[in-house]
């Protein structure tokens, strides 16, 4: 059996990673084409900008818009005419990670393109392009092409990942408030020194995982290793005051075919804090 090497980051442990990332009792139906996440509090149009809602699905083909375009995008669908593209932060959060083809609940947004859609975020290297999600798979990256639009309402989400969300515990770990979920601040091969992490991070076969997943540790889901992505920043994307001595790599992440990438890094994640003694970690 061949094997693939393999860099390790943080761990993460819960108690489904199978769980549907956007469940439809997620979503409030407001009865005109557009729903309310629960867990966000923005407003979205169920169809993409293109489509029509009759009602109860979305009808005709989508329009793809250009870079230069999306920041003069208007629409007073629902009587509201506050809708704006999504910045990538927000766009991530629709994104369904146990489906593809597309990666979103269709429940909620039918009929929605297995294709890239714009954000309004752009890389801080290239100005000119927009970074999107490719709802084929749930993938984010960058790129000036064309791509669709699904419009939101509501309070903006940050794009950075601030300091402030976490509590940096004493064991070498940061608790994100935000997620209810436990990082080890250092990569696997990194040793954690009180104040920063030290060494290289490993590249383990994928046989090597037994011994690393353990103590209640492991690999993220795609979500959850996305949700401490910095989008304000660059080379790392990563807050680096919580996680220091970051490289400037791809990680790889527990997925449903349990398949993995070579070349690439691991960071681990532990259980959700209401699972854990809280007290061990102060």
């Amino acid at each position: 059996m061949k094997t693939k090497l393999l860099p390790l980051l943080l761990f993460t442990f819960a108690t489904n990673v199978s769980a549907l990332t956007t469940p439809t009792e997620d979503f409030i139906d407001n009865n005109d084409g557009t729903v309310t996440h629960k867990k966000t509090g923005l407003t979205w149009k169920r169809c993409s900008e293109g489509q029509e809602w009759d009602g109860y699905d979305c009808l005709g083909i989508g329009k793809n818009y250009k870079t230069s375009d999306i920041s003069n995008i208007t629409s007073s669908f629902a009587n509201q005419t506050n809708w704006r593209v999504p910045n990538i932060r927000e766009l991530l959060t629709l994104v369904e990670y146990d489906v593809s083809k597309p990666s979103i609940n269709q429940e909620i947004f039918p009929r929605t393109p297995s294709d890239k859609f714009h954000s309004i975020t752009k890389p801080i290297s290239s100005p000119t392009y927009s970074r999107y999600v490719d709802f084929s798979f749930g993938h984010t990256a960058s790129s000036s092409s064309d791509k669709y639009v699904r419009l939101v309402r509501g309070k903006m989400l940050n794009e950075g990942k601030l300091a402030a969300d976490f509590i940096k515990n004493a064991d070498g770990t940061a608790t994100d408030q935000t997620k209810n979920l436990i990082w080890k601040r250092c990569l696997v091969g990194q040793t954690w020194n009180g104040i920063a992490c030290e060494g290289n991070p490993s590249r383990l076969v994928t046989s090597d995982l037994t011994e690393v997943e353990k103590d209640g540790f492991r690999l993220p889901t795609s979500a959850e290793l996305l949700s401490i992505v910095d989008f304000s920043t660059q080379k790392p994307s990563i807050n680096t005051t919580i996680f220091p001595n970051n490289p400037s790599s791809m990680y790889d992440v527990r997925s449903s075919s349990e398949s993995f990438n070579p070349n690439v890094s691991f960071r681990l994640v532990h259980q959700t804090v209401k699972d854990r003694d809280y007290k061990k970690l102060v």
